[in-house]
């Protein structure tokens, strides 16, 4: 009886003997850092950034692999008031799409795409009665 030589086998008992498994990749390398608001429509309410009194920014911080947390902050100034908010982290899961671009989800939900330059969100209001569009870069 003849053997049959099996030249993937050294690499395959090392594989074995080092513990070597394949994790999922890391899509967040590229995404995190502040991204500046560059328009928002909230409910019809639309603002054009940079607009004197008012500016906003989206913070993407690593969570996992797959998962982003996102923080929203809206800073406005005029007719004698000031506000300056800052939102809770909401976390997000990444989907990989075309190239560098992903899209963003929350609980199944589609919300838009992120890529290392810029980021497009359009969903409904936490409510239900209203929509709410955001473009930021960086």
């Amino acid at each position: 009886m003849k053997s049959i030589p099996f030249p993937c086998l050294p690499l395959l008992a090392f594989m074995a003997f080092t513990g070597w498994v394949q994790h999922s990749p890391d899509y967040t390398e590229t995404l995190t850092g502040v991204y500046t608001m560059t328009y928002m429509n909230w409910n019809g309410d639309i603002a054009r950034m940079p607009e004197p009194g008012f500016s906003g920014s989206v913070r993407m911080t690593k969570r996992d692999n797959t998962h982003l947390d996102m923080t929203f902050s809206i800073k406005a100034h005029g007719n004698g008031k000031t506000i300056d908010e800052t939102s809770d982290p909401q976390t997000v899961e990444l989907r990989p799409g075309h190239g560098m671009s992903f899209f963003l989800y929350e609980n199944r939900v589609k919300l838009g795409t992120i890529s290392p330059k810029a980021i497009s969100i359009k969903t409904v209001t936490e409510t239900g009665a209203g929509v709410v569009e955001i473009k930021a870069w960086r």
